[in-house]
């Protein structure tokens, strides 16, 4: 590193200003010696002293400041990078004049290696806040210095490896040096700076290719010219693309564009597709990802020079030129359901204690059934379709709520989505023989919780002429309150082996710190399991012979679905599958029904309740919430928890979830008593351990079957079972129970747990 140095100030020395080479022969030849020693920094850095010298203060800023440390020796890249000092947000202030000078500076400064194994910079050491404290005296200079992080530095066995291959000859005569540094070959000589500063300035950073879209492609820059061998990404597996040529696009400088092409290997699997053109790589933070189309090879010959590529980015007027049978996107039908507060309630106050006024079946406080399930689709004679999800909700009951058809001056209970104009939900005709329902009637559920609706996907307003587009949940004094049904019909899905369906993939491209691309080309839709436990997947489309298993996901992890099966209508959830074993069971025990997973419009988000029957003796049901989010027809399946518990206290805590026992179901209630509760016993259905901070994830709970919750921490028993309510404890919806009341502030029965 030193013989670096000494090489780069020999640099320097053999530079000289225009003003000295135009001074006469005798001046240059007068004490050359002590000018060779004068000479170095000259040119850079001069300095003239005006007036007193007295400088009451001098502040500096700079933004950024980087340092790149050339190898002392040739490769076949010329002189490859080493390290990168980089130097930001330097900051200085230092006040006096110059005999009697103090103040302080700060930087962020750190060293990255390029590692030429993988053809990318890391860190050396990891940036680090460093403060320079200066007092100048007459007499005296004291500098210190400081780090205000640890200062973390990363030795890699290559590191170390490039440091012993170079030379340290620091103590060699320098006048032996002199003769032969820029004739060995091995020091930086001005040829080596030159061919390094020219590869620099023209080479583009390195792009990354990831390919996960289930099949091999070709990926080469729009330059390069496809060939047998050139730019095969095999499925799973990722290229790195070096100096790519430069391509400049109108309005932006530094843009890459690539092309794509399927592999021989794929056009057997998918059939022959179009090359891709125009694939956009922009060396900044600031990329979206962009839906592409992968259409069949058309008929039509194409030009002479070659290159045909239509308008692959899915936007309104490439959609409007493809084919309407490949095209058509799913149709959303919308009804309204309106219904009226009872007469005999004006308020909550109105209402026995205990009482959910909302007459909700998901997460009601309620104390005894009161919920409302009447008017739904089921009851007026639409069948429930064979790919529809399980519901879990009590179907048949003959429950009463405060809640009733609306009057005869009001809305219809049954409208379009204007409230105005009546409406039969089994009138809804599909248009012709080429179109099939995607589901039944489901109630829609998109929106806050909480905030625009409540969680049965009513919204409220204190009359019907007073609802927009503008939602919200319950607030005292509304007496009116409307949910929409959806339904969602289709055009008939082609074959799975159909060469002429029509395909998308997701060119999807991210930059790091240092500049460089990452493009991950996958397709438009992507599973992800938000869950505590590790789950399987499956799709189906009513043209396919079976469902068809996408793998295995773990806590947080993503799937990538293949791009032949993206075009799924339906998934179902599984239990984990083990080795080759990626089938359904045949009695659907450990897996779930099917969910339509299609999107209501391409920017839109919307979830769903589902459930699965783990089959084992002690008849567990997991529930999910599932999230179907679509931005610009790209679209992510986010499977989540019905309950997430994050402990914030600064110790461990054991948490047990239990639900409310039916009439008829054998399972063993649990000894723990409720607070407030003297009828229907519990039974505990899932215990998690949390630690502080931890965020526990549940799913053995039904959210219909009044779910409760019991704590302990270390040294202390199972506190009583309390209820869990999906709404803040308000006077405007229930009132605790007279019984509740006299649990939690006047009964001493529970003697043992008082003082825990």
């Amino acid at each position: 590193m030193c013989n670096i140095s000494q090489s780069m100030f020999d640099r320097l020395r053999d530079i000289s200003s225009p003003a000295e080479q135009d001074s006469s022969s005798e001046k240059e030849n007068h004490n050359t010696s002590t000018e060779k020693n004068m000479r170095p920094l000259s040119s850079f850095v001069r300095y003239k002293k005006k007036g007193t010298g007295i400088a009451t203060a001098i502040r500096v800023e700079v933004h950024a400041v980087s340092f790149v440390l050339l190898k002392a020796y040739k490769s076949y890249l010329g002189s490859p990078e080493f390290l990168d000092f980089c130097l930001s947000d330097l900051k200085g202030r230092f006040e006096g004049c110059m005999s009697a000078l103090s103040g302080e500076t700060s930087a962020l400064l750190s060293v990255n290696y390029y590692n030429s194994d993988a053809s990318d910079w890391e860190y050396a050491m990891e940036p680090v806040e460093l403060l320079v404290e200066v007092d100048q005296m007459p007499n005296e200079l004291v500098l210190q210095l400081s780090a205000k992080s640890m200062i973390q530095l990363n030795f890699t066995g290559l590191l170390l490896r490039e440091v012993a291959d170079m030379k340290f000859d620091i103590k060699q005569d320098r006048r032996e040096r002199d003769g032969k540094v820029f004739d060995d070959g091995l020091g930086l000589n001005p040829s080596a700076l030159s061919t390094v500063g020219l590869r620099r300035a023209t080479e583009a950073r390195s792009v990354k290719v990831l390919n996960v879209t289930g099949f091999d492609v070709h990926v080469v820059p729009d330059s390069t010219a496809f060939s047998p061998e050139s730019g095969l990404i095999s499925n799973g597996e990722t290229c790195t693309v070096e100096a790519l040529p430069a391509t400049p696009l109108a309005g932006a400088d530094n843009d890459l564009s690539f092309s794509m092409r399927l592999a021989s290997s794929a056009v057997a699997d998918i059939g022959d597709r179009e090359i891709i053109y125009d694939l956009i790589v922009r060396p900044s933070a600031s990329q979206e990802p962009r839906l592409h189309l992968l259409p069949p090879v058309s008929p039509i010959p194409h030009p002479a020079n070659g290159r045909f590529s239509p308008d692959t980015v899915l936007t309104e007027e490439s959609n409007a030129t493809i084919e309407m049978s490949l095209s058509a996107e799913p149709v959303v039908e919308y009804c309204m359901h309106n219904q009226r507060i009872s007469s005999l309630v004006a308020d909550v106050y109105s209402t026995p204690k205990g009482c959910d006024i909302l007459s909700g079946s998901v997460w009601t406080p309620a104390d005894e059934d009161t919920a409302d399930l009447e008017s739904g689709p089921n009851s007026i004679g639409t069948q429930r379709s064979p790919a529809s999800p399980r519901s879990p909700s009590r179907e048949g009951s003959t429950q009463k709520g405060y809640w009733v058809k609306p009057y005869q001056n009001d809305s219809p209970e049954w409208t379009d989505m204007t409230c105005t104009l009546r409406m039969a939900l089994e009138r809804v005709m599909l248009p012709d023989s080429n179109w099939m329902w995607a589901n039944d009637w489901t109630v829609d559920l998109s929106g806050r919780l909480g905030e625009s609706t409540d969680a049965d996907g009513w919204e409220y307003q204190t009359d019907f002429e007073s609802f927009t587009r503008t939602r919200r949940d319950y607030q005292r004094g509304d007496s009116c309150r409307r949910r929409r049904w959806t339904r969602t019909r289709m055009i008939k899905p082609p074959q799975l082996n159909d060469p002429q369906r029509l395909l998308r993939f997701v060119w999807d491209p991210s930059t790091d710190e240092h500049g460089n691309v990452c493009v991950v080309i996958r397709s438009n839709l992507r599973i992800i399991n938000r869950t505590g436990g590790a789950l399987s997947f499956f799709l189906f489309s009513p043209s396919w012979l079976h469902d068809m298993a996408v793998g295995n996901a773990e806590p947080d992890e993503k799937i990538n679905v293949p791009v032949a099966l993206a075009n799924a209508v339906y998934m179902r959830i599984g239990r984990a599958s083990t080795g080759d074993d990626k089938t359904i069971p045949e009695d659907d025990h450990g897996c779930s029904d099917r969910l339509m997973i299609l999107p209501l419009s391409p920017n839109s988000s919307n979830f769903l309740r589902t459930s699965m029957e783990m089959g084992d003796v002690s008849g567990t049901v997991l529930h999910f919430l599932v999230k179907i989010i679509s931005k610009r027809g790209i679209v992510d399946v986010i499977v989540e928890p019905v309950l997430r518990i994050i402990n914030l206290l600064p110790c461990q805590v054991e948490c047990q979830i239990g639900e409310v026992l039916d009439k008829n179901d054998k399972r063993s209630p649990d000894i723990k008593p409720a607070v407030g509760k003297t009828g229907r016993p519990i039974t505990m259905t899932e215990t998690l351990s949390m630690g502080s901070g931890e965020e526990g994830k549940f799913t053995a709970v039904n959210p219909w079957r009044k779910p409760h919750v019991s704590f302990r921490v270390p040294g202390y028993k199972w506190s009583l079972w309390q209820k869990i309510i999906n709404r803040r404890h308000s006077t405007e919806t229930w009132r605790p129970s007279e019984t509740e009341e006299e649990w939690n502030f006047a009964s001493k029965s529970d003697a043992d747990f008082s003082d825990e």
